[in-house]
């Protein structure tokens, strides 16, 4: 075992320990991985140690790359099998299960390797809510499990939820403004669609581009076809607009978008603004 350290964006420096035999490629990964997720790191630290000794999931974990519901599941799924393995008085149920049909090849990977044998069965989901199931539920873990499920993970979420201080904690961690989820959506356009003014203004003054999604709608087209009226107003009086009939790529202006969904006033407070 070799002892490493990553440095966060923010400056914060944290130990880590390589196992023997672990390439340098992979090693690497796991550092960038741990090094550009250092909010989900800071609320879960549990994780350094685990994805130091299962360098293998980090390309799991990459591809969660900013779906909080993906990387809660993982988390809670993680911390609880992990945790009911490692406890002795659970050993008994653990027993049991050897020879049950549906899990009988995980629990002799288990008996074999520990914890670690479950390392090839993460990705399965629906396999690892069986497991923990089995196991006892959730019930002995809720408040870990209750504080993952309301952390916010990501600075999508933050804007979705319209967590605020969540939203600037990312952005002074050094968080990209325009960063896209696995949904292609930007932090702005989900502040714009879930009608929370509050990181709406956050965003924009931290420099969000207008453009929120892969199908080039801006935040005027989410506001007007969402009938957003008090964010379409602010996006109307502030920095964001040069243009207000930008236009997507089904060739639809925030006008043609507001009439669509039936949103009369968007589309006249629009027009008023020089909207077509």
């Amino acid at each position: 075992m070799t002892a490493d350290t990553v440095m966060f964006k923010s400056g914060k420096v944290v130990g880590l320990n390589r196992l023997d035999g672990i390439p340098d490629g992979t090693w690497n990964d796991v550092k960038q991985f741990l090094a550009d997720n250092e909010s989900v790191i800071e609320k879960h630290p549990d994780m350094v140690k685990f994805v130091c000794e299962n360098p293998g999931h980090v390309e799991i974990l990459s591809n969660f790359a900013n779906n909080s519901e993906a990387i809660k599941s993982f988390l809670e799924t993680q911390f609880m099998v992990q945790h009911v393995v490692t406890d002795k008085t659970q050993q008994k149920k653990i027993k049991a299960l050897e020879n049950d049909p549906e899990l009988k090849e995980v629990m002799a990977d288990i008996k074999k390797f520990g914890p670690a044998g479950l390392q090839k069965y993460y990705g399965d989901e629906e396999l690892m809510k069986k497991l923990s199931a089995k196991l006892g539920g959730l019930e002995p873990f809720r408040e870990k499990l209750e504080t993952i499920a309301t952390t916010a993970v990501t600075l999508h979420e933050a804007a979705r939820d319209g967590k605020v201080d969540k939203v600037r904690e990312f952005l002074k961690k050094g968080e990209s403004v325009d960063k896209r989820d696995f949904k292609g959506v930007t932090a702005l356009g989900y502040a714009v669609g879930h009608n929370q003014a509050g990181a709406v203004k956050i965003l924009l003054d931290a420099g969000a581009g207008m453009v929120v999604d892969t199908q080039d709608n801006t935040a005027l087209h989410f506001a007007a076809g969402y009938g957003r009226i008090q964010i379409l107003q602010l996006l109307l009086e502030g920095r964001s607009t040069t243009s207000r009939s930008p236009v997507n790529k089904q060739g639809q202006t925030p006008v043609a978008v507001a009439e669509q969904n039936g949103q009369k006033q968007c589309a006249e407070m629009l027009r008023a603004k020089g909207g077509k």
